[in-house]
């Protein structure tokens, strides 16, 4: 009896072991979190693998589709670029080896899937899970559509100045210079006034328009809208302002 009693409590003890040593879906995804930051191939694969574990937990674990998608987007685009973020792979077999046992198909397409489940759990991730699919179009060459889906988060967050960069630098690559000048001239006029968005319409008005003069106006008041604490699309934009006018405004 007393034999019995005792294999009753060590198999209990180890349940609760058992039982204690299981993750929860929010440390699985916070760890996948601390990954994927790293922006490195390895620990984004692992990251990968963490929200798998955070979904299989809680199946309804909105961001953890929402960022497994932004870590497969990443790690697609290593893929596109052949080599990580940080560092470049010289070795093409190398390359392929530590990209063994991952899908083989398209992991945009795959990011999609999960951008879409995020918020079919969450509709309240509609402007970050625009955000995210406009730049899988942008990275994949779909340009016409990831100016249409930045216009789309444009117009759910039209405090989100950081989207014309995109739309507009789409718009040009596309050789639509006049759209993409009717929509500076649309942005500028709902007072947003911002540095960088004076930036790109003299960009376009000094490059595909000729005019020096309007080009040199946007240029001046891109030099006093520019704000050393703002974090721009153009890591060096006060430098680039300076040349620009050095170049086309100096009398």
């Amino acid at each position: 009896m007393a034999k019995t009693i005792f294999n009753c409590l060590v198999i209990f003890t180890i349940s609760i072991q058992l039982f204690s040593c299981q993750k929860t879906a929010d440390e699985y995804y916070n760890s996948a979190i601390t990954l994927s930051k790293e922006h490195k191939l390895e620990s984004s694969i692992s990251a990968i693998a963490l929200f798998d574990n955070a979904i299989e937990v809680n199946p309804n674990f909105a961001m953890a589709y929402l960022d497994r998608g932004r870590t497969r987007f990443e790690i697609q685009n290593i893929r596109n670029m052949g080599g990580t973020i940080n560092e470049v792979v010289k070795n093409p077999y190398d390359f392929d080896q530590r990209f063994k046992g991952i899908e083989q198909d398209s992991l945009f397409e795959k990011s999609i899937l999960d951008y879409d489940k995020a918020l079919e759990l969450d509709s309240t991730l509609i402007k970050e899970v625009t955000v995210a699919k406009g730049y899988v179009f942008l990275v994949s060459h779909d340009l016409t559509t990831a100016v249409s889906t930045f216009k789309n988060a444009l117009e759910i967050d039209s405090s989100d100045i950081s989207l014309v960069y995109p739309i507009v630098t789409s718009m040009l690559s596309l050789a639509d210079t006049t759209g993409a000048k009717l929509f500076l001239d649309n942005i500028v006029n709902s007072n947003n006034q911002d540095s960088e968005i004076y930036y790109l319409r003299a960009i376009n008005r000094l490059v595909d328009f000729k005019d020096l003069m309007g080009g040199c106006e946007d240029l001046m008041k891109a030099e006093e809208l520019y704000d050393s604490s703002k974090i721009y699309n153009h890591n060096n934009l006060k430098e680039e302002i300076e040349k620009l006018k050095k170049i086309n405004c100096s009398i």
